[in-house]
């Protein structure tokens, strides 16, 4: 979805590029992310970039939350 300039300057609404976002997880504890008992939120979720990649390196969705602030994300 393309987010017009106005949105963005009235929301803040900025959405992480993957690579960073692997980057980020990447500097995590290495056992955190595959462990299923483990909880995982994102406040932020946006288009759930973070979700997205948290759910790869999971293969599993269990435990794994996201919430945002705009209903369209």
């Amino acid at each position: 979805m393309t987010k017009t300039t106005n949105r963005i300057k009235q929301t803040g609404e900025i959405f992480t590029p993957s690579p960073l976002v692997n980057e980020i997880l990447d500097k995590l504890p290495p056992e955190l992310i595959p462990d299923p008992s483990k909880t995982i939120l994102d406040p932020a979720c946006g288009n759930g970039q973070f979700l997205i990649e948290v759910v790869k390196r999971r293969n599993s969705l269990k435990n794994i939350y996201g919430v945002d602030l705009m209903a369209d994300n």
